[in-house]
């Protein structure tokens, strides 16, 4: 576990450094992103969970034919996206072992991150920490194809915010050829056309909790099903929620729901401070609602991952307006919540052994 402590508090202390000594340090940031694009790319195969051995069979069946690589029909890529076998033909045609695919893939994401973070938080190294908690262990070292689809709708967040529907349409269309769930994220754009005041805001929030108690999620995620594109993925996305694990993380609730009130009552100075605070607000919105309508249902962890960047900067926002006694104290707290969360998820994950040991196949 030594490794991984010692990337989060680099973090955390340059998070220390971003909010009190110097608010903009762009290359000790791309320093520290290409840091944790390394550190999970170069993992051995055997980290990662059931995944990562999926990914390495598929890499393995991989034809030498382009065509014929789009056209498979072995096991591992028929299922796959079309975009994503391309990109594993590409590396296997110029010479890349699944290991250096790998670490290729951790630096392009991590790079990706370095543009999303830097461009909308002048906070970047707490965004970067509290994703580190919050979504890096499972989407940089378990769930690949959708690393890199989160990547590429976040970075269309600015032809959102630029009202350039088409391109955003586009890299969307982009996005699902590496991980069908990323339809979801069509509806980003129409967070920014609407602002819900604190009143609906709450009734929002208290419905979803309603749908969530009343186990309709379930038959709420199957009509959604009907309407993505093609017979495989509906199966995929039905066969999911009927054999997803149920049961309460009562922590999303005891942290979520307060976090959400704060923001509430100090909305309009934050919204004051920080640029792009109504899109943002609603990213989170959607966060919390899926949280809270299929909160029994694991698989929906995958459909909200894209919308956990609206959690982050949220979670960032609040130290916009506090002055700096009370800011150290807000970073204290977000600083010892992340790292109870990050180990918490190191010792839970596929019963502690997903991600520890740490290794590295450069120093096999």
């Amino acid at each position: 576990m030594i490794p991984y402590l010692i990337l989060y508090f680099s973090i955390s202390l340059a998070s220390v450094y971003n909010v009190f000594i110097k608010r903009y340090n762009y290359t000790l940031f791309l320093i520290l992103i290409l840091i944790i694009g390394f550190f999970s790319g170069s993992r051995v195969t055997k980290l990662g969970g059931y995944d990562t051995d999926v990914y390495k069979q598929a890499f393995e069946e991989v034809p030498s034919n382009f065509f014929n690589t789009l056209s498979a029909d072995s096991f591992y890529l028929k299922n796959m996206e079309k975009g994503y076998a391309a990109v594993n033909w590409l590396a296997k045609s110029i010479g890349l072992n699944f290991n250096e695919f790998l670490l290729c893939l951790g630096i392009i994401s991590a790079l990706g991150l370095y543009v999303v973070f830097k461009r909308y938080s002048q906070y970047y190294f707490v965004v970067l920490m509290i994703f580190l908690a919050k979504g890096y262990l499972y989407y940089f070292f378990t769930a690949q194809r959708q690393v890199l689809a989160m990547i590429i709708c976040w970075c269309s967040i600015y032809f959102i915010l630029n009202k350039r529907f088409w391109i955003f349409f586009l890299c969307i269309l982009i996005a699902i050829q590496f991980h069908t769930s990323s339809i979801i994220f069509f509806v980003a754009y129409f967070c920014n056309l609407i602002r819900f005041n604190n009143k609906w805001s709450l009734i929002i929030v208290a419905l979803s909790l309603m749908v969530g108690l009343s186990n309709v999620g379930l038959l709420i995620g199957q009509g959604f099903s009907a309407y993505l594109p093609g017979e495989q993925f509906s199966e995929k996305l039905n066969n999911y929620l009927e054999n997803s694990d149920s049961g309460v993380n009562i922590l999303n609730f005891i942290e979520l729901v307060p976090v959400f009130l704060i923001m509430i009552y100090f909305r309009k100075k934050i919204e004051e401070k920080f640029p792009n605070f109504n899109f943002f607000f609603n990213i989170f919105l959607v966060f919390l609602c899926l949280t809270f309508a299929f909160y029994n249902f694991q698989f929906i962890a995958r459909l909200k991952g894209y919308f956990v960047i609206g959690y982050i900067m949220i979670i960032s926002s609040f130290l916009y307006i506090a002055p700096n006694k009370i800011k150290f104290g807000i970073l204290s707290v977000i600083m010892v919540y992340c790292l109870a969360v990050f180990v918490r998820e190191l010792l839970v994950f596929d019963n502690g052994e997903g991600y520890l040991p740490y290794q590295s196949f450069l120093f096999e």
